[in-house]
């Protein structure tokens, strides 16, 4: 089935001018935002750098490669080919921003094209990006939401005319905020806000007057077992796309369907992810905001015992580190540390889905770690 690398394949060679952007256009570009270009893009509106350009100079800069669980490897083959396409070619990326604080618990990368489509970058294999995701269940506004907002009215003032603002995963939700809540005059120039997959907002956020206009622009989809884009709330319709991969690989971009210009799209979710679903928001309704916070809060604490940074990690320091994550999950309650547990379940499929040297860790791995201490059943 064709995938986002065979739609520039057979779309390459016709102009933005021949045929306008869409939303296939819109995740392509979102995906390349998860690559590192902090040496050799514009990180001003000075001047920008073409993504043909920007090609070559990766693979010149880039010694080893970036990835882990997420986000897909093939992200390196997309920029290859959007660079040598006419279509994407002669596209000048511009004002890249990219942060990762541990001290105000931040992941954060933004940048521009020059179709003036801002995208920002989703949750990538750091733990510290997927911990700001879990803040969103209990905090009202996180560090990656005020920094893209910031980034949306430095955009805006240093361009002109109308704008397209997309994101995928956590980028989704950042485009969606930002959209809504910068300078009311921002709001009047966006085109239309693409959320690929992005969760929604924490109740307080979701109540709040300035998102209400949001289903005027937004268009949102989620792949058919969709489990991060349906989190929390969010009052839009979306359109469920034909996918592949098992569990949160169906997260993954390169797993979605496409038919020409058009993602192939479904009637209905899948019955797991609507199970996650009604899962997740029985278990938001009945657990008040501490409650959640003591949730996050404890599960990172676990992977910070074991040293654990990135998804990539969890097969290469669990074990060797797994007395000591007993010794931090023994004082939880049996709730909470049943619902830390499926978390971590989570993250290993993830690594054994993306990971090959792990593919045959779990359940083994997760199932020895369990057996070791048998208090957590």
């Amino acid at each position: 089935m064709s995938n986002i690398c065979d739609y520039i394949q057979w779309r390459g060679d016709l102009t933005f001018e021949e045929s306008p952007l869409n939303a296939i256009d819109s995740v392509i570009f979102c995906q390349l935002s998860y690559l590192e270009f902090r040496n050799f893009l514009p990180s001003d509106f000075s001047h920008g750098t073409s993504i043909r350009d920007a090609a070559f100079l990766y693979v010149q800069n880039t010694r080893t490669t970036p990835f882990g669980a997420l986000p897909s490897p093939d992200t390196e083959k997309l920029l290859r080919l959007a660079g040598e396409s006419k279509r994407f070619g002669s596209v000048l990326m511009k004002g890249y921003v990219s942060k990762l604080d541990e001290e105000i618990e931040e992941q954060f990368a933004a940048l521009t094209y020059d179709l003036l489509n801002g995208a920002f970058r989703g949750t990538d294999d750091t733990l510290l990006g997927w911990k700001e995701d879990f803040l969103m269940s209990y905090k009202e506004i996180v560090p990656a939401q005020k920094d893209g907002v910031t980034y949306l009215e430095w955009v805006a003032d240093k361009v002109r005319g109308k704008l397209y603002v997309g994101g995928h995963s956590k980028g989704g939700n950042l485009a969606m905020y930002a959209s809504c809540f910068a300078d009311k005059s921002i709001y009047k120039r966006i085109l239309k806000i693409y959320n690929f997959d992005g969760p929604g907002f924490e109740n307080r956020v979701f109540k709040k007057e300035e998102l209400k206009k949001l289903p005027e622009k937004l268009e949102m989809y989620v792949p058919h077992s969709s489990i991060v884009g349906l989190l929390m709330n969010i009052d839009t319709t979306y359109s469920i796309i034909e996918s592949d991969g098992s569990g949160i690989g169906q997260h993954d971009p390169f797993n979605w369907h496409l038919m020409g210009i058009d993602f192939i799209l479904l009637d209905k979710l899948g019955e797991d992810s609507q199970f996650i679903k009604k899962t997740v928001d029985n278990w938001l309704k009945r657990v008040d905001l501490d409650k959640r916070e003591q949730f996050v809060t404890g599960l990172f604490e676990i992977f910070e015992t074991a040293q654990i940074k990135t998804l990539s990690e969890l097969s290469t320091k669990w074990l060797s580190n797994s007395q000591l994550i007993i010794k931090a999950m023994s004082s939880m309650e049996p709730e909470l540390k049943e619902a830390c547990l499926q978390v971590i379940k989570l993250f290993f499929e993830t690594a054994k889905d993306h990971i090959p040297s792990i593919k045959d860790l779990l359940p083994t791995e997760f199932g020895l770690f369990k057996k070791r201490n048998r208090s957590l059943n």
